[in-house]
C-alpha cells in the first residue's frame, strides 16, 4: 500500500502540470484507437466516464458512442463505496454531479443499469503499470465495480503516458484491464486474447 501511496502522490502533479495542448492531443490519438478498433465496434453496450481531476479526457469516444446508437453508461458512486453503471442518453452539462463532483446524467439513479450487460469499460486511473494494473483515489470503486462485469467484458484502461510505470504493485485484489492505451502506445495484459 506505501508503494500505492508514493506511485499516486508522484504521478498527480505531474499529470496535473500537462497543458491544455497535450491533454486535446492525448484525447485524440487514444479515442482514434479505440473508436477504430474492433472491440469498440463490436460494443453495443460501453461504459466510459467524464474526465475528473485531469484524467485522460474521452468526449470524443462518449460522443461516437452516441452518434452510433451504443448504450452509453456512465460511473456514479451512490456513496462512499458503490459505484453504478447509469444510462446517458446525452453527454451531461455539468450541472448534476455525484458526491465527487463528478459529473453525471440528470435523475441518475432512476438509470442504473446492471454490469453485466456491459460490453466494454473504459477505466481512467492515477497509475497505471505496463501489466495493466493501476491505482486509482484509494477508495476501490473501480476494483469493487470490475468484480461485477460479465467475464467476456473488455476493459480498456486510458492513461498518459506520463502516468505509466514499471513498478509492480498490484495486489492479490486488483483487477487488470485487458488492455491500456495512451498516447503513444498500447499495452496488453499477459493473458488477454483481444487485440485492437
Amino acid at each position: 500500500m506505501a508503494l500505492k501511496n508514493i506511485l499516486r502522490a508522484h504521478i498527480l502533479p505531474l499529470r496535473n502540470q500537462l497543458d491544455v495542448c497535450a491533454k486535446e492531443n492525448a484525447e485524440q490519438l487514444i479515442c482514434e484507437k479505440l473508436i477504430h478498433s474492433e472491440l469498440f465496434k463490436k460494443a453495443v453496450t460501453v461504459m466510459s466516464y467524464m474526465d475528473f481531476r485531469n484524467e485522460v479526457p474521452v468526449n470524443l469516444l462518449n460522443k461516437s458512442c452516441l452518434s452510433e446508437g451504443k448504450n452509453l453508461l456512465l460511473p456514479y458512486c451512490v456513496d462512499q463505496e458503490r459505484m453504478v453503471a447509469v444510462s446517458a442518453e446525452a453527454l451531461p452539462d455539468g450541472n448534476d454531479k455525484d458526491r465527487y463532483g463528478i459529473r453525471v446524467p440528470g435523475q441518475a439513479m432512476g438509470r442504473i443499469v446492471r454490469p453485466e450487460t456491459i460490453d466494454l469499460i473504459i477505466v481512467p486511473s492515477v497509475v497505471y503499470n505496463r501489466q495493466c494494473y493501476r491505482i486509482g483515489y484509494g477508495k476501490g470503486f473501480y476494483d469493487r465495480f470490475l468484480s461485477s462485469v460479465r467475464p467476456d467484458c473488455i476493459k480498456i484502461g486510458v492513461a498518459y503516458e506520463l502516468q505509466i510505470v514499471n513498478d509492480h504493485f498490484q495486489e492479490d485484489y486488483d483487477i487488470p484491464t485487458d488492455v491500456l492505451i495512451s498516447e503513444k502506445k498500447v499495452y496488453y495484459h499477459e493473458h488477454c486474447k483481444v487485440r485492437l
